[in-house]
């Protein structure tokens, strides 16, 4: 019903955040723009799965198998309690998720955070172009590669798996870099 190539429900904009998914197997799912914040996503199958734009913030992903899969655009920033919307895709600045952060005119984080769990999570092959991976700790992922980090959004306080090293991108602020792909899109779409 949900098979990202033909869908017979569309899930755009659903809620179904906090929900319990932990070893369901949905891969070649279409699962776009689906409100997924803070969903126990543990052991599932999401191979092949559309997650473009997916609001996966505070989501459990620990050892779910995201091999293939688009995550174009997801949001994995950790979840913030107090102040849900901060981290939204659509209120998104320079940031610094730190929990002591408190200067409520900045976009730094404060209150209590969820981190996106991403231990041991498949990535192998996953599209992460534009993916928001700032502050998330990936070091325990398998398959993820150099090229896959250079298309996604991170900051200092992304955490890598050894041998990999953050991309120079990533020192410039969240906003910057979402500007930036912003205008690679656009330049592309006016190319075709």
């Amino acid at each position: 019903m949900i098979d990202k190539d033909q869908p017979i429900l569309d899930l755009t904009n659903a809620s179904l955040d906090r929900a319990d998914f932990h070893e369901l197997a949905l891969p070649n799912s279409c699962l776009s723009h689906v409100d997924l914040r803070r969903t126990d996503l543990s052991g599932s199958n999401l191979s092949g799965s559309e997650l473009s734009e997916a609001d996966l913030r505070g989501a459990n992903l620990t050892n779910a198998d995201l091999s293939g899969a688009d995550l174009a655009y997801a949001n994995l920033l950790p979840y913030d309690e107090k102040q849900p919307a901060k981290t939204s895709a659509h209120n998104l600045q320079d940031m610094d998720a730190s929990p002591g952060n408190a200067d409520p005119r900045s976009t730094k984080l404060r209150g209590k955070l969820t981190p996106t769990n991403l231990t041991n999570t498949n990535l192998k092959g996953a599209n992460l172009r534009g993916a928001i991976l700032a502050n998330t700790d990936l070091r325990t992922t398998r398959g993820l590669s150099k090229e896959q980090l250079e298309q996604a959004i991170g900051n200092q306080k992304t955490q890598l798996p050894r041998g990999l090293e953050p991309p120079v991108a990533w020192k410039k602020p969240i906003k910057k870099q979402i500007e930036t792909m912003d205008g690679r899109t656009k330049r592309r779409k006016s190319m075709a």
